[in-house]
């Protein structure tokens, strides 16, 4: 999936439209979409479960959608039950 170019907002301006707590840096810059292959810094991506952790934990997106029992190091997370919904919005 090619990356989609998105108004740039922060991770805590998302947090708060997807009504979703954040962990990390609130003030990460969020400016496009992208599958977590193709992800830039300032992507924003998801993980669904454990089976695509792994590609967004190498991913260079710096801001990842996951639910609660996905753990990460050094991404901002934004915590939802159904990270493909929430993405979706």
């Amino acid at each position: 999936m090619a990356s989609t170019s998105q108004p740039p907002r922060t991770a805590a301006e998302l947090a708060k439209f997807l009504n979703a707590p954040l962990e990390g840096d609130p003030a990460v810059r969020i400016s496009s979409i992208a599958s977590p292959e193709d992800a830039a810094p300032e992507s924003l991506i998801y993980a669904e479960n454990e089976k695509f952790a792994p590609r967004a934990q190498q991913s260079r997106a710096l801001c990842v959608i996951a639910p609660p029992s996905l753990p990460f190091t050094n991404k901002t997370i934004l915590r939802c039950d159904s990270p493909k919904f929430s993405f979706a919005k």
